[in-house]
């Protein structure tokens, strides 16, 4: 009964976050970049990825750049490319990780969401994205 209780106020929870802050309860891709293991989900509704590192140092700095090339390494064998990079504050606060918005933008006939969505398995096991 506790596990049954456990697992409905976890998912409660969930539907309480917003779309893009629920990565950690459920990411699509799990690898290693440059010796740092990252998560990566992609959002829903707005070509968005959301990167997270899972296994950063406490008092260990993250920057614009570190982070693009990791969503650029992320996507590139779809032929995609990232445009923005922005930092979710208010997550950090809540769930003691940084979220990382990666805006992608895709060449014509490349649905990178439902590249990510069909490769969802091996992504989480470290595999890289095929196109």
């Amino acid at each position: 009964m506790r596990l049954v209780s456990t697992i409905a106020l976890i998912a409660l929870a969930a539907t309480a976050l917003p779309t893009h802050a629920k990565m950690p309860l459920g990411f699509d891709s799990r690898f290693l970049f440059n010796g740092m293991k990252y998560e990566v989900d992609v959002d829903r509704d707005k070509d968005t990825l959301l990167v997270a590192n899972v296994k950063i140092k406490e008092g260990a700095k993250e920057d614009v750049g570190q982070i693009r090339s990791v969503a650029e390494h992320f996507v590139e064998p779809s032929g995609c490319g990232i445009s923005a990079i922005h930092l979710d504050d208010t997550t950090f606060v809540k769930m003691k990780i940084k979220i990382w918005y990666a805006d992608y933008v895709c060449p014509e006939g490349t649905n990178l969401r439902t590249l990510i969505v069909d490769q969802r398995d091996a992504l989480r096991k470290g595999e890289p994205l095929h196109k």
